[in-house]
């Protein structure tokens, strides 16, 4: 089957100010979420919100995120459960909110207890540094999300045989 190609997202310059930044401040932001099935799957030809994702100091994060010029609040919590990231913020884009989690963890009921999502880079998509799938197929299993960590797990073995 061809591959559908997306067709709305919100506005890029934003999320790729936010990359930028965090760069900036030697730090590896990845996109995932709806962003990273869409880059890679037939099946999602939306994105409705873009997720970033870093492993850092919040601190650290806070003061790259002020150089943005743009509004930044802290979550009070960083995401109500099965959530359990070290920190939410959320930038204001204008006409959408970007979502800046750092450190992504997930609550399960394994022996551990807490699933690691690590921001590891993997492709690029419209320029931004997109999450590795196989990383978010473990994620969205975990959330109980069936259906999306099928299509990444299967984007991932695609591009395993591909590569």
């Amino acid at each position: 089957m061809a591959r559908r190609p997306v067709t709305r997202t919100p506005p890029l310059a934003a999320v790729l100010a936010v990359q930028t930044v965090l760069r900036d401040a030697g730090l590896e932001p990845v996109v995932g979420g709806s962003a990273l099935l869409a880059s890679l799957s037939a099946d999602l030809d939306e994105v409705h919100d873009w997720d970033v994702l870093v492993d850092a100091d919040p601190d650290t994060v806070a003061r790259s995120l002020a150089a943005l010029g743009r509004p930044v609040r802290r979550a009070p919590e960083p995401a109500p459960e099965p959530y359990a990231s070290d920190a939410l913020f959320v930038v204001d884009a204008g006409d959408h909110e970007i979502d800046v989690i750092v450190r992504f963890r997930i609550r399960i009921r394994t022996g551990t207890g807490v699933l690691e999502v690590p921001a590891r880079p993997g492709g690029t998509w419209r320029g931004l540094t997109m999450a590795r799938p196989e990383d978010w197929a473990r994620a969205y299993r975990a959330m109980g999300r069936e259906r999306s960590a099928a299509l990444l797990e299967s984007a991932a073995s695609d591009a395993a045989t591909k590569g």
